[in-house]
């Protein structure tokens, strides 16, 4: 994929339904995605991917209007290339 041609997405939306998507941050990371919003149930939380490192915020770059509320991981980051802490286990509706 030429990214000249097909640039990456300013901004990524997950909503973690049945597993989490942590596990894609890297992957958003080496598309150049800059931030990803991602919903896990419960609430949401705002993430910019820079220099390898990604961090959870309490305002979006794309849309600097909105902020998410902080949360438990803002202001602290975690390398891509080690992963990230154990994703949060799904809490279903009933």
């Amino acid at each position: 994929m030429d990214p000249a041609v097909h640039p990456p997405p300013d901004l990524m939306i997950e909503v973690d339904v049945t597993s989490s998507s942590l596990i894609r941050f890297p992957i958003f990371a080496a598309f150049g995605v800059p931030e990803v919003w991602r919903y896990d149930g419960t609430r949401v939380a705002i993430f910019h991917l820079e220099g390898g490192q990604c961090a959870e915020v309490e305002s979006s770059s794309a849309l600097p209007p909105l902020t998410a509320p902080p949360g438990p991981g803002v202001g602290t980051s975690t390398s891509l290339k080690t992963g990230f802490p154990h994703p949060p286990t799904p809490r279903l509706r009933r």
